[in-house]
């Protein structure tokens, strides 16, 4: 994949390891983050993810 923004690198580390360590949605979800961070980010768009997939998993 690419990441294009601004501090992209900030991005791009926290994604590679989840990649590395074939992490689930679940798992970055749970994952102690730094807030406020570009790269906690990354955990709490996992948490919206996560959210969503039990809310449908539920209908």
């Amino acid at each position: 994949g690419t990441v294009v923004a601004p501090r992209a690198s900030e991005l791009i580390h926290p994604i590679s390891i989840a990649v590395d360590n074939n992490l689930t949605v679940e798992q970055i979800a749970n994952a102690f983050t730094v807030y406020p961070s570009l790269s906690g980010s990354i955990a709490e768009v996992a948490r919206q993810l996560h959210t969503v997939k039990r809310a449908e998993e539920q209908v």
